[in-house]
């Protein structure tokens, strides 16, 4: 989890618009925010978001500032073995208003299999999502 020094509003669409996602996921983002919508990204500008190296997590549903549940689909990076067992890999951002202009968002991730290739599968998800969460807080970071 991480806490925000913006309102709620402010932070959900961080994550809700294509604009607030270009900001610090990736240069090359876009989102169709519907239940059975998509998160879309691409880390190189130069590449599209039909490019094989985008990225795609589908939208299984979303409360509108308070969560938003993400299929995480797992590409050729990760174990095959993980890759075809996996049905239920998800990861739920809930946003939770503190007052005084900060928001608190808890990312937990559900769905992990057994075996060492779920490990290596979580190691990579443990220090990746720790990256992801730096970037949206270096634009808070007066140093950055």
């Amino acid at each position: 989890s991480i806490v925000l020094p913006i309102e709620k509003s402010e932070t959900w669409n961080l994550f809700s618009t294509d604009s607030g996602l270009v900001k610090w996921i990736a240069p090359v983002a876009k989102i169709n925010l519907k239940t059975g919508g998509w998160i879309k990204t691409n880390y190189n500008p130069q590449k599209t978001l039909d490019d094989s190296t985008a990225i795609k997590l589908d939208i299984i549903n979303f409360l509108k500032e308070e969560l938003l549940t993400l299929k995480v689909n797992l590409n050729n990076n990760f174990p095959g073995q993980a890759k075809q067992e996996d049905k239920n890999l998800q990861e739920v951002l809930q946003f939770i208003d503190l007052g005084n202009g900060h928001t608190k968002i808890i990312s937990s991730m559900v769905g992990f299999g057994q075996g060492e290739h779920w490990d290596k599968t979580y190691a990579f998800f443990e220090k990746g999502n720790v990256w992801t969460f730096q970037q949206i807080l270096n634009l808070f970071n007066k140093d950055h």
